[in-house]
């Protein structure tokens, strides 16, 4: 099997942390034969004829400075076992991105995210409209992998989160840390006759996972690696803790819970926006 990682490169202050951070993970995915640096130009609306020839010379310069910046950082031991291509992506924004993810089917799309005040991010905007797993970078890039965090949620969507850390967790350094949180409302609304019901709730969920790790049942090492805890209180207060108390150097999550069809799901979009870690945010495996 063949996998490519796409860089999504803006030539802003992130990208070299984007550029580190997608080949270090690299390093944990032998079945990578493909790295994509790409640029999209950022237009939304059909431009007017007499602004093609510029979009054109724009599209060249870019051409060749992400060219540039891939000699820069791939040398020729990396190029003998892998192959770097370059892209522009000029169009319809979002058309002419769905239509490239679609053409390339990458196995992850590496970015960064910078929070703004007063409007959402084009980062945040990708991961809740294009179908494919990203590696967001903040100003901490990935460059260590011992301690892995997954949220689970018991969605569908976790599970997968959970099924790809199976293949970041086949060094043997790496260490799995698994968290899901009960809030509150999660259990207030239900009655139990003569029962805690914070107690049942959460003897409920060690019984969901422990069906879960049965589909696990033939890697019994990863088994093994895995910690699962719960935690009671705000999800993304309990989140936070969770990264500080274990060190985590790479977080993994559902891109959706289980009340969310498509898009991004309410607490992943917090999680993104608030956790400086790297954050691996599973669409599909």
């Amino acid at each position: 099997m063949s996998l490519t990682i796409a860089f999504a490169i803006d030539f802003k202050k992130l990208t070299p942390k984007v550029i580190t951070s997608g080949l270090f993970l690299k390093k944990y995915f032998p079945e990578v034969s493909k790295i994509i640096l790409f640029h999209a130009i950022e237009y939304f609306l059909t431009p007017p004829a007499y602004l093609q020839p510029y979009l054109e010379k724009e599209k060249q310069r870019l051409e060749q400075d992400l060219k540039a910046l891939s000699q820069s950082y791939f040398n020729e031991e990396i190029k003998k076992n892998i192959t770097i291509e370059t892209k522009v992506i000029l169009g319809n924004f979002w058309e002419a991105l769905s239509k490239f993810i679609h053409q390339v089917n990458p196995f992850v799309v590496v970015l960064g995210y910078l929070p703004h005040l007063l409007k959402v991010p084009t980062a945040e905007k990708m991961v809740e409209r294009l179908n494919c797993n990203f590696l967001v970078v903040k100003e901490t890039p990935l460059t260590k992998l011992k301690r892995l965090g997954c949220l689970i949620d018991f969605s569908e969507s976790s599970k997968m989160g959970l099924n790809l850390t199976t293949l970041l967790s086949r060094n043997p350094e790496v260490e799995v840390f698994c968290l899901n949180v009960i809030q509150p409302p999660d259990f207030i609304k239900k009655t139990f006759l003569n029962h805690d019901p914070l107690e049942e709730e959460i003897n409920q969920r060690n019984r969901l996972w422990q069906e879960w790790l049965k589909s696990f049942s033939n890697n019994q090492e990863f088994i093994q690696k895995l910690r699962f805890e719960i935690a009671v209180g705000n999800r993304l207060e309990k989140i936070e803790e969770f990264v500080k108390k274990q060190q985590i150097d790479l977080l993994i999550m559902g891109k959706r819970g289980k009340m969310v069809q498509k898009g991004l799901g309410s607490i992943a979009r917090e999680v993104i926006k608030k956790i400086e870690i790297p954050i691996l945010v599973v669409d599909k495996v």
